[in-house]
């Protein structure tokens, strides 16, 4: 099963920055100007992407743990707190909607360096997603950039248009060719319950690369976890893991849409890294949900007692949105504050 059913769509929606006096490519801003450096969440862009108003996820109207420029090899998304979640289904743009359905992602950097690349042309990068859905789960693997497919060799797996390894499909934008592959946990591990959303705050998701394998551990409500280990690593994930962006989306290509009233705290924690992580704004998904980004709500830690380092933002579809939680320096533990 593959998750992204519009690659094309996603890619285009990989990188997130916002571009002042430029035009923008298809990664991102190509001037002086661009308002996003290397992802670093400043002041000035943090105020420019809180003002770009929208659904969470293509866009990248989202936070995320970001340690460049050294790179990462774990992280651990979870929901410390989920309040008035009733109901969710998905919708999709032709209208349809898919009641019950979401998806759980955990995703990289875009674009990230991989040996992978070695000998292709530049700008050559990968992309990697943890994903569970209501009904399948696995890693989804993607290659961009990686060069023009030589006549008739445009069919999935074909060697010069994309890596000669079974299930590897190709497509081409702009004269160049895309990778994609989906690795279900289905066929070796076994499926997954399909969680109802009113337990939501028991689903945890924990990604593992490793320069040989990558790993995808999902924790159900009633304790249990299952693990897929994915080997050899078929991107190169933890080459270039510099940033990991966890949440809650529709399902496979789909906006989730929550009842009215939900607040939801989200956690990224992340280890492996030299520095300490601060808020990025650079991951993003070809899945959206309803709930808006609470700005000012992210707070960083490199680390507090037994604490990981990370990072926590609130999002929410109340109207008008909950004020932000005041965090404390280097405490990733928010305080509610009455007089925000």
């Amino acid at each position: 099963m593959k998750i992204h059913v519009n690659y094309k769509r996603a890619v285009i929606a990989t990188k997130a920055i916002v571009c002042v006096a430029a035009v923008p490519t298809l990664f991102g801003c190509r001037s002086d100007d661009q308002v996003e450096k290397s992802g670093v969440m400043t002041q000035s862009n943090l105020v420019l992407a809180q003002a770009a108003s929208g659904p969470l996820g293509s866009n990248a109207n989202d936070f995320d743990a970001l340690v460049a420029p050294s790179t990462m090899n774990h992280a651990v998304g979870w929901f410390p707190s989920v309040t008035n979640v009733t109901s969710v289904y998905t919708l999709y743009a032709d209208g349809t909607q898919r009641p019950g359905a979401y998806g759980l992602q955990l995703n990289s950097n875009s674009l990230f360096s991989t040996p992978i690349c070695n000998g292709r042309p530049a700008g050559c990068g990968g992309w990697q997603q943890f994903i569970y859905t209501t009904s399948d789960w696995g890693i989804e693997y993607f290659l961009f950039g990686w060069g023009a497919c030589p006549p008739g060799q445009q069919t999935p797996g074909t060697q010069g248009c994309c890596p000669a390894a079974d299930s590897w499909g190709s497509w081409m934008y702009d004269g160049s060719s895309y990778c994609t592959k989906w690795v279900s946990g289905v066929p070796t591990r076994g499926p997954l319950p399909a969680v109802p959303i009113t337990q939501l705050a028991g689903m945890k998701m924990q990604a593992d690369a490793a320069p040989g394998s990558d790993t995808l551990t999902i924790y159900l409500p009633d304790g249990t976890s299952k693990s897929l280990t994915v080997s050899p690593s078929q991107a190169g994930l933890a080459y270039g893991w510099n940033e990991a962006g966890f949440n809650v989306f529709g399902f496979n290509g789909g906006q989730a849409i929550f009842n009215p009233g939900v607040t939801i705290k989200v956690e990224t924690d992340v280890s492996g890294s030299t520095v300490p992580p601060r808020c990025g704004f650079d991951v993003t998904s070809g899945e959206t949900t309803n709930l808006t980004l609470v700005s000012s709500s992210c707070c960083a830690s490199y680390a507090n007692g037994p604490r990981p380092p990370g990072i926590t933002f609130t999002e929410s579809n109340l109207s008008p949105l909950p004020k932000p939680d005041f965090c404390l320096l280097n405490d990733i533990t928010p305080i509610g504050s009455p007089l925000l």
